[in-house]
């Protein structure tokens, strides 16, 4: 058991992407995004900062309905509220061949910046349970 432990955890540290993933591609690391990678989507914001999206791909041509789309989510130990549940997803965008769909998700935590520049000040306020930001004048 412990050797296979072993084997699991090195494999784990092989599949990883090296923190100077990117740099051989041309790609330069940035604050808001360390590990650039082809594909990335960066959204310009304001003093300079970005926030970086990635598409993934959602399997299927059809929006909805197509078997590929369910997944299987939970913990079997997690009870009633975190036990196995069956969804479904579904891509936001068509991919580029059009074959598929894309959702398209953040790469990194969001900041309260960055979720103000795109939301606004009052969404915050609005959704936020942390006292706080309601003491904030503006980010």
């Amino acid at each position: 058991m412990h050797r296979r432990f072993r084997l699991l955890w090195m494999l784990l540290i092989m599949a990883l992407p090296a923190p100077w993933a990117g740099a051989d591609e041309g790609l330069t690391p940035t604050f808001f995004n360390p590990r650039p990678a082809p594909g990335d989507i960066v959204l310009p914001m304001p003093d300079n900062a970005e926030m970086v999206f990635r598409a993934v791909r959602v399997p299927g041509s059809g929006f909805w309905g197509d078997q590929d789309r369910i997944i299987q989510i939970g913990d079997a130990a997690g009870g009633i509220f975190e036990g196995l549940q069956r969804t479904q997803i579904s891509g936001s965008f068509p991919s580029a061949d059009g074959q598929d769909w894309d959702i398209i998700l953040a790469k990194y935590e969001l900041t309260r910046a960055q979720y103000v520049a795109v939301m606004g000040m009052e969404s915050l306020l609005a959704v936020s349970g942390d006292p706080e930001d309601q003491k904030l004048p503006t980010l």
